[in-house]
C-alpha cells in the first residue's frame, strides 16, 4: 500500500487550479459589489421617483387660445410655420359657411384620427383646423364656437401623447 505522505506533500505544493480559484474570488467580490451598490442606491432612487411623481401629477398643460388676428398663437404640430400661413391664406377666400363647415369637417376628422389613435393625422387636422380658426378670426366674428371644440381636442390629443 502506498504511503500517503508524499501524495499529500506533492498535492499541497502543486499550483494547478489556483488560477480557477482567484477568478472564482474575483467574480463573488464583483457579484458583492454589485449587490452592496444596488443596496446603496434604491432609497434614493424611490424618493426621486416619487418627487417627479408628484410634481407631474400636480403639473397642468396650457392649451392655446386664438387671437383676433392673423397671427393666432396656435404653434403648428405637423405643419411647418410657412405651411399654416399659407392655409391660413387659404382658408381666408372662403365664404363663412363654406369656412364654417371646413371647420367642422376637420374637427370631425381630428375626432376619428385620435379614435383610431393616429395622432400623425390628428396633428395634421388639427393644424388645419387652427388655420381655419385664424383665417375666421382674421376678417371677422371668426367661427361660430371661437375655437372652443379644437381646445377641446387639442387638450385630448395632448393627454394622447403623453
Amino acid at each position: 500500500m502506498p504511503r500517503l505522505e508524499p501524495l499529500i506533500r506533492s498535492f499541497a505544493r502543486s499550483e494547478s487550479g489556483a488560477v480557477t480559484v482567484d477568478w472564482t474570488v474575483l467574480a463573488a467580490a464583483l457579484c458583492g459589489l454589485g449587490l452592496a451598490s444596488a443596496a446603496a442606491v434604491r432609497t434614493g432612487v424611490g424618493d426621486l421617483g416619487a418627487e417627479v411623481g408628484t410634481a407631474l401629477s400636480s403639473a397642468s398643460v396650457a392649451v392655446l387660445s386664438f387671437g383676433g388676428d392673423s397671427d393666432s398663437g396656435w404653434i403648428p404640430l405637423s405643419y411647418t410655420a410657412e405651411r399654416f400661413a399659407e392655409l391660413t391664406d387659404i382658408f381666408s377666400e372662403y365664404s363663412d359657411d363654406s369656412l364654417e363647415s371646413t371647420y367642422a369637417s376637420y374637427l370631425l376628422a381630428v375626432e376619428y384620427a385620435l379614435s383610431t389613435g393616429d395622432l400623425a393625422g390628428a396633428a395634421v387636422f388639427l393644424d388645419a383646423a387652427a388655420a381655419a380658426v385664424a383665417a375666421a378670426a382674421a376678417r371677422g366674428p371668426g367661427i361660430s364656437d371661437q375655437g372652443a371644440g379644437l381646445n377641446a381636442l387639442l387638450e385630448t390629443y395632448i393627454e394622447a401623447t403623453a
